[in-house]
């Protein structure tokens, strides 16, 4: 007899169920935060005021400012760096017109061709426009130095250590503490035991 292939096979079926299963691990192991945090002065100062939550094991939310460092020095130097720029932006528009002016008088005189970069003051023109990039960047860099002041972290976390207090001196790199993150933790763990409960 030849085997044609198409012998059946018995088979049993269930109707798919859908159903909730809870689960217990048991497990043992190290919980470690996604992110932690060593906070550090990246300016100079006295600290002026502590959170009240700046404390081992205390919590604090994202942007919360856990430490402020004087400020007063850094909002002096923000205003001469915006009295300074003020000053060479009028400097500038002097220059400008100075030089449209020089260009009229050029013309008025009759001369032909046109007249040097000396005439139309170009030289004068280009210091006085470096002179006020320079002093818009004394101004950015003034405002993140006052910013700087201000000490918080990102995330909703806890302060794990705590380093300096009110009235301590800092300078950039002072350590100021430790915090981590509380919204995701890694487990460092032993082999689990798995358990289903029906």
């Amino acid at each position: 007899r030849v085997d044609s292939g198409d012998d059946a096979v018995l088979v049993d079926t269930i109707v798919a169920e859908q159903r909730s299963l809870n689960f217990i691990v048991s497990s043992q192991g190290t919980v470690m935060p996604r992110t932690e945090t060593t906070l550090v002065s990246e300016v100079s100062g006295k600290i002026a005021s502590v959170s009240q939550d700046f404390v081992a094991g205390g919590f604090f939310r994202k942007g919360e400012v856990l430490l402020l460092i004087d400020p007063s020095d850094y909002e002096t130097a923000l205003k001469r760096a915006e009295a300074a720029l003020a000053s060479r932006r009028a400097r500038l528009a002097d220059e400008q017109a100075r030089s449209e002016q020089a260009l009229k008088d050029w013309r008025n005189l009759g001369r032909s061709g046109e007249p040097s970069d000396l005439v139309l003051r170009k030289p004068q023109l280009q210091d006085a426009l470096a002179n006020v990039s320079a002093a818009e960047a004394d101004v950015q860099k003034a405002r993140r130095d006052l910013q700087r002041t201000r000490i918080s972290v990102p995330y909703d976390g806890l302060v794990r250590e705590k380093l300096v207090d009110v009235g301590q001196y800092v300078t950039p790199g002072t350590r100021l503490g430790t915090s981590f993150a509380i919204d995701t933790a890694e487990v460092m763990e032993t082999p689990a035991r798995l358990e289903k409960i029906v």
